[in-house]
Order: structure tokens, then C-alpha cells, then sequence
């Protein structure tokens, strides 16, 4: 990362909030560290780190770390040979070194035989041991003595838990020794079945991983996977548990029964393993009231904000997943007050934890709220920074490319709408390429966007329409609250591109109107009017108005019928909403291509117009509908079009 976008960034973050959050999670799991190996851990980072307010201690850190390994903490058995190898506890004979390998030989066994995705002890091990000859006789001399213990022993918990850990030291010497392989792995698979029959979860996700996810001494099976992927969760292994929740959670949780299986399996990896994973999907079930739990947004966004400072899997994201969603839902006030200087900081904690999404969004916020001085020139540097550092097909590149186009659109220099012209078309062949594995709302939006904007090339506002009503259908098969947002700005811009629609024909009929004011010459073979139907009526008393109500009011009290227009009566009718007098109906006089208006038509054509804006105004505001037979004379679609769209 640039040195100049690490230092925004950092300026953006609140360390104070921060360290408010670590100190709220210090004090929740101290009175439990002697209960659970996972919040013994979590302490004992705090205290490593000296995160907080908690000052940084080595001595304590380490007893917790100690404390939680003898509980079978798979990351805090990694983490201890880790402090092994730092330079204070070096040890420089040769006997303690024989001893310190046999040591962490049995720990990275020990955590590397639960899953491979709670640390990285599992490549630890497995590069020791390529590389050195003093690893491989550790790790033969371990498979010795488990075969010894399992001969006497009587616990079933405990057999099934050495079985367990013969199993992978048996997968680990297939994956050095070529000429056993074969013979390793099957070894392997029946240590793992007996541990399965045990009742050791461990095994299970074994079983699971090693065998039919990754084919070891068997042929991938996915079906079989998933069976021992859920009997593995069911034992409550925490890692196929919080893969199963999220296969439950990329299915929607449509089905009741598995939103209540959801959220049995997110309850127990809070209670039992409470990372940051399980905080963030604890969460996620208040946020939207699922398997049965009542919406609670201020109880989610506490859970979101322990999920943004505790501990995790390695194959999790979840840290970067709650400061991201923190910060939707303080931008756009869902469950709590909106608030962009929170929103602005929980952006720049997620880019800071490396979600690169988050750079877009705070260029985005940069650049509508001038939060800080040169936020044009600090939003372009995030922008440009996120488009380079990303692949071309990943959401972050279209993203910066989008927002970048939208900025030059707005830059008053030459040459910006070009370079606005380009990224949006850029973003708009990508977004495109895109749906065929993410047809999300958000996807469908921004095509909307891009279609309806002055600049790009692919400019259509009947595709751009099309886009948003995909958007808005895909938004509602989700409960996703970000996608859902995005479903309602599509609503929304379909009807703000209806109403403007209305706008734009409406002011047009007004100008084609109020234009033709000189002359007029009744179509052929249609009854003139006579000057005797209007008695003592002249256009001298008359004065142009474009109001039709003070137009109709300078109008005698009654007009003929037989004059084709409307008389006081049927407009006042027409006014209150009843039907139009068919029998001298306006339309039927009415071409609209040979108006002209002269001097001695000039009281009818005022009285014709009162009567069309009465009309208009009807139908502009859904009160009248149009009566079918008028359709045969051609002229509402040419005058008013609009009653033909709200038909």
C-alpha cells in the first residue's frame, strides 16, 4: 500500500472507538477465561498485544496462552511455538533443541489434526518436515507411540482422539514419503473411521476434508463431503459448523427448517467458540429476525462490534465483513441513527483490515460530504489506488472504474468527459460480463445507472428501466439488507423516471399549445362555426390566459352544443369528474396537425382550450379514464400521449 494511502486511511480510523471496543470485549470474557480455552485466547492476545487499554504483557500473555493449549486451543498451540522461535526464548544446546522440535512437533500435531483452517500449523509442519530429516524421525517416532497408547487405553473419548491424530500423522508422512502414499492414506482413513465411531467430531471433518474433498487414497465425492461435513457439525466441530452456516446463509435460509438449524449451529459456536465468525452471524439473525429470533438492530450492531476486534479462522473474513457492514448501516441509518463520521470510520477500519471494497465507499463519502480538505484529490487517490491494485473482473476494480467515471462527469477541466465516457463504458462491458456468475442487484443497478447517464455510449433508457426492475425482483428473493437498498433505489428510479417522463411531455404539450396562437382552419369536411351560435360574443372581450379556469370564466354563460365545443355546464361536469358530453365532443373537431388559429375563431378555440387542460389535468392526475371511443380519432395519442401511458 502506498505510504499516502496508508496514511489516510489511518487518519480516517477513530482510535479511540477502537480502543473503546477492545476494552468492552476485555471485560466481557475476563470472568471467563478459566471457563472456555477460546476466551483464555482471546485474553491472552489482549494482553500480547496490549490492546486497548490493557498495557502489552508478555509473561501473563504467555501462562494464558499455555492455559488455553492444555484445553486443546488449536491457535493457541500454534501461537506458543511461535514464541518459541522468537530470539528471548532461543535455547542453545543441542539436547534442548531436540527437545523444543518434539515439542512443537506435538502441537502443530495437535492443531494441524483438528482442521487445517484454524491456523497455519498444518504448513508448518509440513515444510519442517520436507526439508528436515530431524522433523520426519519426530513425526515416525509420534505415529510409535500412538499405536503403543491405543493398545491399553480404555477411555473412548481419549481413543478417539489419539486415532484422530494417528490419522493425519499418517497423512503427513504420504505427502513426503511417494513409495507408501498408497499405503499411509489407507492407514489413515481407517484410523479416521474408527475415531468417527467414537464420536470424535474431529475425525468426522476429516473424513470430510481429507478423503472426499480432497481425494486422499479415494476419489473426490462431493455428496459424500457434505454428508460428513454435517455429521462433523452435528458433533460440533466449530470450523464445519461455520461452514455450514454459511452454506445455509448463500441459500437464503428460504427453508424454516433450516433457518432454526442455522441458527441452533450459530448459537453453539457463540457459546462454545466465540470468534468473530460466530459473532458476525449471531448478528446477522437479529439484524433480520431469523429461525425465530425477533429483529433487534442494537443488540446486532453490539455483536458486529465484538466481531470487528475478536479473534478468527484464518479461512474467515469476518472481521472485514462487520466493520464493512457497520458501516452500511450507519451510512444509511438501519436499525440505528445515520451517521457519516461513524460510517467514514468503520469504512476505513475495513480497508484497513484489507476488505479493498471499502475504498470506493470512502472515496464515495469523500466526495459528497467533504469531510476533509482536497477530498477531490484524496477520493481520486483511493480510487485510482483500488482500480490498479485489483484484477479487472473483481467487484472493487468495476467499482472504482464506476465511481471514477461519475467523478469526471462532474469535473469542470477539459478532457473530463471523456475519461468519464471511457470508464463508464469500461465499467458497463464488465458489469455486463458479470452476471453471468453474480447476478446481484447491485450489478443490475449500476447498468441501470450507466444506461441512464449522459455520458457513457451505451446510453438507452428503456434498457436502463429493464435493469432496474431486474434489480428491484432479484432484491426481493434476499433478505440481505445491502442487496435489498439496492432493490429500492431501483424502485425508486423507475419512478422518478416516470415522473420525469410525465414532466417532459407534459411541458412539451404546454409549448405546442401556447405556440399556436395565430390562425386556424377547421379540418375538411367538418362544420365550421358560425358567428350566430355565438351571439354578442366577441373575441374582443376576450384576453389570452394560460390558466383555463380564468380562461373558461370570460365565457358567456352557455355555448350551444352544436357548436362542437363545451359549454359551462359540461365543464363544470368535466371538473367534478363526470363523463365527457359525448355529443359535441371536442376531439371530434379537433386535428391536430392543421391548427391554426385566426381572429374570428378565437372564442372557440379558448373555450376548445379550457376544455383540453381541464381534460389534461384529469388525466395527469388519474381521475378520469379514457373513454375507448375517442380512440378512433387519433387525437389524444398526438395531443396528450400520456393518457395513452396511464391507460
Amino acid at each position: 500500500m502506498p505510504l499516502k494511502v496508508e496514511q489516510l486511511i489511518k487518519s480516517l480510523v477513530n482510535a479511540t472507538e477502537v480502543k473503546q471496543l477492545y476494552d468492552r470485549v476485555s471485560s466481557k470474557i475476563s470472568f471467563q477465561a478459566e471457563e472456555l480455552s477460546s476466551t483464555c485466547f482471546e485474553l491472552a492476545r489482549i494482553h500480547h498485544y496490549g490492546l486497548g487499554s490493557t498495557p502489552k504483557d508478555l509473561d501473563k500473555a504467555f501462562r494464558l496462552y499455555v492455559k488455553a493449549a492444555k484445553k486443546n486451543h488449536p491457535i493457541a498451540q500454534f501461537v506458543i511455538c511461535q514464541l518459541y522461535d522468537c530470539e528471548k526464548n532461543s535455547i542453545d544446546s543441542t539436547e534442548d533443541i531436540e527437545r523444543m522440535i518434539a515439542f512443537k512437533a506435538e502441537m502443530y500435531v495437535n492443531s494441524a489434526s483438528q482442521s487445517v483452517y484454524y491456523c497455519g500449523a498444518h504448513e508448518e509442519l509440513y515444510r519442517h518436515c520436507k526439508k528436515s530429516v530431524s522433523w520426519r524421525d519426530i513425526i515416525n517416532s509420534m505415529e510409535l507411540k500412538f499405536y503403543s497408547r491405543l493398545k491399553f487405553e480404555e477411555d473412548t473419548d481419549k481413543s478417539g482422539y489419539n486415532y484422530n491424530r494417528l490419522g493425519y500423522v499418517l497423512i503427513l508422512k504420504g505427502s513426503w514419503n511417494i513409495l507408501e502414499r498408497k499405503k499411509s492414506y489407507k492407514k489413515a482413513i481407517k484410523c479416521f473411521r474408527k475415531a468417527a465411531k467414537l464420536g470424535n467430531a474431529d475425525a468426522y471433518w476429516n473424513i470430510s476434508y481429507w478423503i472426499y474433498y480432497l481425494g486422499y487414497g479415494y476419489p473426490k465425492n462431493i455428496s459424500k463431503y457434505n454428508k460428513y461435513l454435517k455429521l462433523a457439525a452435528d458433533y460440533g466441530h466449530p470450523v464445519a459448523i461455520s461452514i455450514m452456516v454459511s452454506l445455509y446463509y448463500s441459500e437464503d435460509l428460504k427453508d424454516l427448517n433450516s433457518s432454526y438449524c442455522c441458527r441452533g449451529y450459530v448459537e453453539f459456536l457463540y457459546r462454545n467458540f466465540p470468534t468473530a465468525f460466530a459473532s458476525y452471524y449471531f448478528a446477522l439473525m437479529f439484524l433480520y429476525g431469523l429461525g425465530g429470533v425477533k429483529k433487534n438492530p442494537l443488540l446486532a450492531i453490539q455483536l458486529l462490534e465484538e466481531s470487528v476486534v475478536r479473534s478468527d479462522f484464518i479461512f474467515s473474513f469476518a472481521n472485514q465483513w462487520s466493520s464493512f457492514l457497520l458501516a452500511f448501516i450507519y451510512y444509511k441509518g438501519i436499525g440505528a441513527k445515520k451517521d457519516i463520521t461513524a460510517a467514514m470510520h468503520y469504512f476505513a477500519l475495513a480497508a484497513s483490515l484489507g476488505y479493498d471494497e471499502a475504498y470506493p465507499y470512502i472515496a464515495k463519502l469523500l466526495l459528497q460530504h467533504k469531510l476533509l480538505p482536497s477530498a477531490d484529490k484524496k477520493a481520486s487517490l483511493l480510487l485510482h489506488f483500488a482500480k490498479d491494485n485489483s484484477p479487472i473482473d473483481t467487484s472493487t476494480n468495476r467499482l472504482a472504474t464506476y465511481y471514477l467515471g461519475k467523478m469526471k462527469a462532474n469535473d469542470d477541466h477539459s478532457g473530463s468527459l471523456k475519461e468519464s465516457k471511457e470508464y463508464l463504458d469500461q465499467t458497463f462491458v464488465s458489469y455486463r460480463a458479470s452476471l453471468v456468475e453474480d447476478p446481484s442487484a447491485n450489478v443490475y443497478y449500476r447498468l441501470g445507472r450507466i444506461l441512464e447517464s449522459d455520458f457513457g455510449r451505451y446510453r438507452d433508457f428503456k434498457k436502463a428501466r429493464m435493469y432496474y426492475r431486474l434489480a428491484y425482483n432479484v432484491s426481493l428473493k434476499t433478505r440481505n439488507q445491502f442487496t435489498r437498498l439496492y432493490g429500492e433505489k431501483a424502485k425508486k428510479r423507475v419512478q422518478t423516471d416516470s415522473k420525469r417522463r410525465r414532466k417532459m411531455i407534459r411541458d412539451e404539450t404546454e409549448t405546442k399549445l401556447l405556440t399556436r396562437s395565430k390562425s386556424f382552419t377547421p379540418s375538411a369536411g367538418r362544420r365550421p362555426f358560425t358567428n350566430q351560435k355565438t351571439q354578442g360574443y366577441h373575441s374582443s372581450n376576450l384576453r389570452w390566459s394560460a390558466n383555463p379556469a380564468e380562461v373558461v370564466s370570460t365565457l358567456p354563460k352557455s355555448f350551444n352544443r352544436n357548436c362542437n365545443c363545451l359549454d359551462q355546464r359540461s365543464v363544470n361536469s368535466f371538473h367534478n369528474k363526470s363523463q365527457i358530453n359525448r355529443s359535441g365532443s371536442v376531439l371530434s373537431i379537433y386535428d391536430s396537425s392543421e391548427i391554426n388559429i385566426s381572429p374570428e375563431w378565437n372564442s372557440v378555440d379558448i373555450a376548445k382550450r379550457s376544455a383540453f387542460d381541464q381534460r389534461k389535468y384529469a388525466i395527469e392526475n388519474k381521475n378520469l379514464s379514457v373513454p375507448a371511443s375517442y380512440d378512433k380519432y387519433g387525437d389524444l395519442a398526438t395531443i396528450f400521449p400520456m393518457a395513452y401511458l396511464s391507460i
